[in-house]
């Protein structure tokens, strides 16, 4: 006979399960009819369970023996293997990504030729990193892991700018570092990040390793002197290491902090940004600030001065940044820097009349719009070139806005009225009149003394009426005339 109850044993296979099958077969030996359809499908659908089980746990073994593969080629690989970023609103520059990655690998396994830990970063991050310099470039790298944060190759530095840290008691340098395309001149070409850190002024560097710190090769005195003799050996000759200097600018706003001590950098606005400018002998820094800019002066156009007051004065450079594909006309942009102290205008202007950057502060674009001042009137007494109250333009004219003006005359007139002042203003009006009386007079006196000078000249007033300019020569008669009787007369 066979066992109809066999597939419980196959859906509850294991030992534990024992009381539960027994339980089950008691049922359907009561009432088979029954409880035999409903347990069937009980068993199927426990079976179809224990079938997705495995095939998950089959999947998860294949994942986990990838990745294990995966970390083995890692670990055995002589270059990193650097993942990519994915960037769904921009495309992704493989090609620059592949170029940065070899190039971090190149810079991370060469030999250094100096290593300086614990230096101030304040770019591309706020934060402590190992300066390494080889022979391929310069890396700013984490302390605890030698995880490279930052590089740049030599050959790809723009400029190396040395500046003193404005604001300081204690005297503090910082160098600055520009890539090619980290200018900050162009936000929508610019990939790359300058790198910021701060040095002690002449303090000599607390820890360091390297073949290239013996004296005979480089100054290791101090930060200063070791930094700028080895970038200067590495850099392209138009990136070596810049510093203002007073024949360039110098300000001349006093240092709170340093009493008695030029100060070289102005302090301005670059929208609601506070930040410092430096006026270099290759261009104008601003700093310290994301973004940092350098503007080198093939790349400024013109440079004007706006929002003149009493106390400060805004700064606008307007520079090209090259050309879109496919477009013939050039890219422009005005980086306007505000607020800066009047009393720093005199260098600003010498720095740029020396280095010949057109002002174009009388420009036509920067000139005040005209509301039709001094135009001809039409027939209905308003200014020509528009409808009656408004300018060509659009704008109102200059009779709406003077009649608004003697509305607000005539209104403040009428509050202010006082009687007494009414008797003054009429007491003044009766002696103007008087004099206009005694001018009268004497206007007609004088016609009675010219008609008694025609009478006694006779024919020679005829011939001085024969020619010329009658008025003139009249009148010189008969003041000739009239000399000649007052003579008599006394």
């Amino acid at each position: 006979m066979v066992d109809k109850t066999a597939f419980l044993d196959t859906s509850f296979p294991a030992k534990e399960h024992t009381k539960l099958r027994n339980s089950a077969r008691n049922l359907i030996a009561q009432n088979p009819k029954a409880a035999l359809p409903i347990f069937k499908s009980i068993a199927e659908y426990i079976s179809q369970l224990h079938s997705q089980i495995s095939n998950l746990q089959s999947s998860l073994a294949a994942a986990q023996s990838a990745a294990a593969t995966v970390k083995n080629e890692e670990s055995t690989s002589p270059v990193p293997i650097k993942k990519r970023k994915l960037d769904s609103d921009n495309d992704v520059d493989t090609n620059a990504q592949d170029t940065s990655s070899s190039s971090e690998s190149a810079i991370a396994n060469a030999s250094p030729l100096a290593t300086l830990p614990d230096l101030s970063f304040s770019v591309p991050q706020r934060k402590k990193f190992t300066l390494v310099l080889t022979a391929s470039g310069v890396a700013a790298t984490v302390p605890a892991t030698g995880k490279v944060e930052w590089s740049v190759e030599w050959n790809k530095i723009k400029t190396i700018c040395l500046l003193p840290v404005p604001e300081k008691a204690v005297r503090q340098m910082n160098f600055v570092i520009f890539p090619h395309g980290a200018e900050g001149v162009d936000p929508a070409t610019s990939k790359l990040d300058a790198a910021v850190f701060t040095i002690p002024e002449n303090a000599a560097p607390k820890v360091s390793s390297g073949p290239a710190l013996p004296d005979s090769i480089h100054d290791a005195g101090s930060y200063q002197s070791l930094l700028t003799s080895l970038f200067n050996n590495h850099v392209p000759t138009s990136a070596k290491v810049v510093s203002p200097v007073k024949s360039e600018f110098q300000s001349a706003v006093p240092q709170p902090h340093r009493k008695g001590e030029p100060a070289f950098h102005v302090k301005a606005h670059r929208g609601t940004k506070e930040g410092y400018l430096w006026f270099l002998e290759s261009g104008v820094v601003w700093g310290f600030k994301k973004p940092l800019m350098f503007i080198e002066f093939v790349r400024i156009d013109s440079v004007s001065y706006t929002s003149i007051t009493k106390r400060t004065f805004n700064l606008n450079i307007h520079i090209h940044c090259g050309k879109d594909a496919g477009e013939d006309e050039e890219k422009g942009e005005e980086v306007e820097f505000a607020m800066i102290d009047q009393a720093d205008y005199t260098g600003i202007d010498a720095y740029i009349r020396k280095h010949r950057l057109n002002d174009a502060s009388m420009a036509e674009m920067r000139r005040g719009v005209v509301y039709n001042v001094n135009k001809p009137k039409g027939d209905n007494g308003d200014a020509e070139g528009g409808e009656v109250g408004i300018g060509g333009d659009g704008e109102p004219t200059v009779s709406d806005l003077q009649r608004a003006l003697e509305q607000a005359e005539d209104e403040e007139e009428g509050e202010d009225y006082n009687p007494d002042e009414e008797g003054e203003d009429s007491e003044d009006d009766s002696e103007e009149d008087e004099e206009d009386d005694s001018e009268g007079s004497d206007e007609e006196e004088d016609e009675e003394e010219v008609g008694d000078l025609r009478d006694e000249l006779g024919s020679e007033l005829e011939v001085v009426e024969g020619g010329g300019d009658s008025d003139d020569e009249m009148g010189g008669v008969a003041k000739a005339v009239l000399a000649r009787r007052s003579k008599g007369a006394r």
